[in-house]
């Protein structure tokens, strides 16, 4: 969704990466519900959570890093098809952070959740990761699921989303 041609100049004009930003286009996770899932509906029982970085424009024409988390559900029994998944959530947030082999980000969808995941393995720009999405106080219980993802990693993402107009 590039609009201007100032958001496009701003993006060639971009440094590398951030330090500690963990740019991605895309990361896929699958994951297996675990913890008090005694008051959680079993359509929850797994989860697919699909990551994609992009670049906002501010108002004032800078760009910052932005995630979008895109997230399908399913019952204990279904097998996860990730080219058909019908993804019900999407949020929008800050990127992901990396230090050494750890990739984090504090309350995913805004609420009192939290992304921990740490990495097995690189080869070129993709990594293998594991880790958790923890849900702590959900209004069901604390419960959470464990993944294990795919990540494609970039330098600077492809996509920059004008939100300027709105």
């Amino acid at each position: 969704m590039l609009t201007s041609l100032s958001a496009l100049l701003a993006l060639a004009a971009l440094p590398a990466i951030a330090p500690d930003a963990y740019l991605v286009e895309p990361m896929l996770c699958q994951g297996r519900i675990f913890g008090d899932t005694s008051k959680v509906h079993p359509d929850y029982s797994q989860v697919l959570m699909k990551f994609t970085s992009f670049k906002s424009t501010r108002k004032d024409g800078s760009l910052s890093d932005s995630l979008q988390i895109e997230n399908a559900y399913f019952g204990p029994d279904e097998t996860v098809q990730p080219e058909s998944a019908q993804f019900v959530e999407t949020w929008y947030t800050g990127p992901l952070k990396k230090k050494g082999g750890q990739v984090t980000r504090a309350s995913l969808s805004g609420r009192s959740d939290r992304l921990e995941l740490k990495v097995l393995a690189t080869t070129g720009h993709t990594e293998k990761l594991e880790g958790e999405y923890v849900i702590p106080h959900g209004v069901t219980g604390p419960y959470g699921y464990r993944l294990d993802c795919t990540a494609t990693v970039v330098e600077n993402p492809s996509r920059v989303d004008n939100f300027t107009a709105h």
